[in-house]
């Protein structure tokens, strides 16, 4: 019998089986956050947060790359669920960014740099710690200043599919839940969406730190940009491969 399964698993994959997790933990969630006692409603909203951490991290990372489904129409499909409805952001913008621009241009300056939270305005601190609290609330809104000059058919599919994802976790919260005021809800919906935003922008400044980068106009070979620019393939403590002269 396991020998049967191993070719299931290979094919789903570790990561279909943790968002699927992730999934199955949101119905406890919303459920644990019903309960008067403190203890339980922590678990509650604990839970909440790494399951859409999960779900809107992953998801949206996988589904960007088209990795959830062989067929064109299911990836589009699941393009839309998890990065519009779950992650709150344009598709098409979202895979322009990170598939045609930061996976081809890794590490060129204006192009494909790898940090997409760029606030130089605010202090180390603030920058690091606390503006991250936002993105939730930014999200949308870098979304729908991205969509400027696309076809109306995808503003429009994007704001109701963001809307989509909102409002159902709006209505889950106050029929599921018991939530009485719309304020409370809302304070919920944020702290459970930004609980791992300081981690997730850490992990996004930080994975290219002490890699090389690169101008426009004076980038090296795409070979020799590759093992500057991802750190899985690199060999442990081994330097990148050394620029052409």
């Amino acid at each position: 019998d396991v020998v049967s399964l191993e070719p299931l698993r290979q094919h789903a994959g570790l990561d279909c089986s943790i968002l699927a997790a992730a999934f199955l933990c949101l119905p406890p969630a919303f459920l644990l956050l019903g309960s008067s006692q403190v203890l339980l409603f922590s678990a509650g909203m604990l839970l909440m947060g790494a399951a859409h951490a999960v779900i809107a991290f992953k998801g949206t990372h996988l589904a960007s790359h088209g990795a959830l489904s062989e067929s064109q129409a299911w990836g589009n499909f699941w393009a839309v669920f998890f990065i519009e409805v779950c992650g709150s952001f344009s598709a098409r913008v979202g895979v322009q960014g990170h598939i045609k621009m930061h996976h081809a241009h890794t590490n060129v300056v204006g192009l494909g740099d790898s940090s997409v939270w760029k606030v130089p305005c605010l202090p180390r601190a603030i920058y690091l710690f606390v503006a991250p609290l936002a993105v939730p609330v930014i999200t949308p809104l870098v979304a729908l200043a991205h969509l400027r000059g696309h076809p109306v058919a995808h503003v429009v599919r994007t704001v109701l599919m963001v809307a989509l994802g909102l409002y159902s976790q709006y209505w889950l919260l106050i029929h599921v839940s018991g939530f009485l005021s719309p304020l409370s809800v809302l304070l919920c919906m944020l702290a459970c969406r930004a609980m791992f935003s300081v981690p997730y922008i850490h992990v996004n400044i930080f994975q290219h730190i002490g890699l090389h980068m690169f101008a426009p106009t004076s980038r090296p070979k795409r070979i020799y940009q590759m093992t500057h620019g991802v750190l899985n393939l690199l060999p442990r403590g081994a330097p990148p491969l050394p620029l052409p002269v």
